[in-house]
């Protein structure tokens, strides 16, 4: 014998995404009504962004402000990379994990990021030539290199050692700076204690011979003992 199941199952919610420039400002008469379309939502998963983007050949890559025209197979060239990725991605999440916001309509893609490197990055594509721009901070290019996804082995000869170079004399001035930062809040925590007009005499009576009458005796007396 054939059971037939008739218990009547709801369909499932079907999501929708609201698109501004249509709709204007949201109120419960713009909402899809019994499931019917409404011009100014768009069901969800009724599109998919790869196809959508892709409908034209060319890009606009919007970085800190400036934008940057070029063709989607151009970013294929560098597997794995953060535009590759870009160019593969098919939902909404994956784009959003990739830059800061994007315009399906315009096809631009924004990325918050300091334009200054991205000339050299997107060069790189291009012509397969990685080149440090001179004005660039070799940390920050190197920063923006990580986030792009393109290793600093991909640099020209010509800029590897100016690159190398300017990187460790900049960490040198770094180290140091951080070395007078610690010892200025050393002298800071000093001078803030209860004691410290006895223990500032010590220390200089220690580590500054010449700062006075007693430890210019104190000196004194310390070479006497050890003569």
């Amino acid at each position: 014998m054939l059971f037939v199941n008739c218990i009547p199952t709801e369909p499932a919610a079907t999501l929708y995404t609201m698109d501004p420039d249509k709709c204007g400002p949201p109120s419960i008469g713009n909402l899809p009504q019994g499931g019917g379309a409404s011009p100014c939502f768009t069901p969800r998963g009724s599109h998919n962004l790869h196809t959508e983007s892709h409908q034209g050949r060319r890009v606009i890559l919007n970085v800190g402000g400036t934008r940057h025209e070029v063709q989607w197979k151009t970013l294929s060239r560098l597997p794995g990379s953060r535009l590759d990725r870009l160019r593969r991605v098919e939902t909404h999440e994956g784009v959003m994990s990739i830059c800061d916001d994007y315009n399906l309509q315009t096809n631009e893609y924004f990325f918050e990021r300091h334009p200054n490197s991205f000339g050299s990055i997107l060069n790189f594509y291009r012509t397969g030539k990685l080149h440090m721009t001179e004005d660039m901070c070799p940390l920050a290019f190197s920063t923006d290199l990580e986030y792009w996804g393109v290793d600093e082995l991909y640099l020209e000869p010509c800029c590897q050692y100016r690159y190398h170079q300017r990187k460790e004399q900049v960490g040198e001035e770094l180290r140091k700076l951080g070395e007078t930062l610690r010892a200025k809040n050393q002298v800071d925590e000093f001078e803030n204690s209860w004691c410290h007009k006895r223990r500032s005499f010590v220390w200089d009576l220690m580590e500054k011979p010449n700062s006075s009458k007693s430890a210019r005796v104190s000196l004194s007396s310390s070479s006497l003992s050890l003569s």
